[in-house]
C-alpha cells in the first residue's frame, strides 16, 4: 500500500501544509468502523479525514431518526459514497 503526501502552501502565513494520504482496502465481512479504528492506531493517526469510500455490505446497522436502537439488516448492500473524520480516543477531549 502506497502513501501519498499532498502539500499546499497557505499564502497568508507563507507555510507549507502537509498532508498524508493513505488507501485502504478491507476484505469482505470486515467491519467497517473497527478496521478504520485498527488503521488509525496502526498508522499513528490522532485525527484524519476520509476523503471517500465504497463497498460491499452482506449486513449493516443503521439507526432511523427518533429511534432510540439501530436496526439490523442483512442483505446486499452497497455503499457509494462515504466520508466523515477519524479521531482515536487519545486525540478525544476527556470529559
Amino acid at each position: 500500500m502506497n502513501t501519498t503526501h499532498l502539500c499546499t502552501l497557505n499564502p497568508q502565513s507563507n507555510t507549507i501544509n502537509l498532508m498524508k494520504i493513505s488507501p485502504l482496502r478491507l476484505k469482505p465481512s470486515l467491519d467497517i468502523k473497527q478496521s478504520l479504528k485498527y488503521f488509525a492506531i496502526d498508522h499513528q493517526i490522532d485525527c484524519g479525514v476520509m476523503l471517500t469510500a465504497i463497498a460491499s455490505l452482506k449486513q449493516a446497522t443503521i439507526r432511523f431518526a427518533n429511534q432510540q436502537k439501530g436496526s439490523i439488516l442483512s442483505d446486499r448492500f452497497e455503499i457509494i459514497s462515504l466520508k466523515g473524520t477519524i479521531a482515536c480516543e487519545k486525540s478525544l477531549p476527556k470529559n
